[in-house]
């Protein structure tokens, strides 16, 4: 196999028609999509049918390195009724990466179905550019880990990592990290039936598993990394100020460079952010650093529910930041070493019913 292919289920043509061009100019030169068409119809149960569809095209030199799925294919031709349950159980035995979008999971939908440690990458519809750009990280997030898993592969066994943590934190480039990323991990009960004992067994289920984690909950949820609301928050710089170039160029030494980095969505090392404070003395948070740095006063971040600074924390049903005395932590499905992730009170009060809390 030598031909990268991204493999892209759609039952609707005119979605197919708005995400189609967007994702394949995004990722020319990197991989190939395929929209997928059945080649025959016949019988047999749909997993079995859908993995030789797969293995077909393996065996003619297409290299699947990633499916991209509407969730509800119900009107896929040959394949009608087809779901992403099908899509899902064969991607895992095959050791294939994959993503999934639905018109229909929106607001509530969405966030009761997109929490960390399903193993399953749920994507926002709304925005056809956000989306492909989503995919294009993933694709290439994906083929990064594989390669750094091959270069893993090749090392003496006494020089890999020992365990799923330290090799989580190789790859993504700071073996450092390895305790705080350990962190997160328990609790995991996926990932813990995940533990492989070697990085050489099965390489390309290897990379699908701890992609997806990475991706799902170690980059969704701040704590080892922060997006840019939750940035401004932990900083205490008002989200205005932060989103300007000049103050954004003062963390530039702290942006997360590793698998699945995106420019449209960019996050930033936690505990970097914390060594470029360290730099100027008496700057305790992001204002005074900002001040010593540029000469420059910004506003310090506010609570989105309290309207007080500082703020600190990022709610992840608003996507706004709080202060720990207006939000709620320790919420089940956050991962552990989450811990600017919370949840604003009304919202906890008005939703935990709803997602079980």
């Amino acid at each position: 196999m030598n031909n990268p292919t991204v493999l892209y289920f759609e039952d609707t043509p005119a979605n197919a028609a708005e995400i189609l061009p967007v994702l394949a100019g995004l990722l020319e030169g990197v991989a190939t999509v395929e929209p997928f068409a059945a080649t025959e119809d016949t019988e047999d149960m749909f997993d079995t049918r859908l993995q030789a569809e797969i293995l077909a095209r393996q065996a003619a030199g297409k290299d699947i390195v990633f499916i991209v799925s509407d969730a509800d294919l119900s009107r896929i031709p040959f394949f009608k009724g087809l779901s992403d349950a099908n899509i899902r159980k064969v991607s895992s035995t095959l050791g294939i990466p994959a993503a999934y979008y639905s018109s229909n999971l929106t607001g509530l939908s969405f966030l009761k179905a997109d929490q960390a440690g399903d193993g399953r990458i749920l994507l926002d519809k709304s925005d056809v550019q956000n989306l492909a750009s989503e995919v294009n990280a993933l694709v290439r997030g994906f083929m990064s880990i594989t390669a750094g898993l091959s270069a893993i592969k090749e090392l003496e066994s006494a020089r890999r990592p020992q365990d799923s943590a330290a090799l989580l934190a190789s790859l993504l480039g700071r073996p450092e990290l390895e305790n705080r990323v350990r962190l997160f991990i328990s609790g995991d009960q996926r990932m813990g039936a995940e533990l492989l004992s070697s990085p050489d067994h099965d390489l390309r289920r290897q990379s699908s598993i701890f992609g997806t984690w990475i991706y799902d909950s170690l980059l969704k949820y701040p704590g080892l990394v922060v997006n840019a609301v939750a940035a401004a928050s932990y900083l205490n710089i008002a989200e205005e100020d932060f989103n300007t170039q000049e103050v954004r160029a003062l963390f530039d030494g702290a942006v997360y460079e590793g698998p699945f980095a995106c420019e449209s969505r960019r996050l930033w090392w936690r505990d970097q952010l914390d060594e470029l404070l360290l730099e100027e003395e008496d700057a305790d948070d992001g204002v005074a650093f900002t001040l010593a740095r540029t000469g420059r006063a910004v506003s310090p971040c506010k609570c989105s529910h309290s309207g007080e600074a500082p703020a600190g924390f990022y709610c992840m049903i608003t996507k706004k930041p709080v202060s720990e005395e207006h939000s709620v932590g320790g919420i089940s499905w956050f991962p552990p070493g989450a811990d600017l992730a919370r949840i604003v009170t009304t919202k906890y009060d008005e939703l935990a019913p709803w997602l079980g809390l």
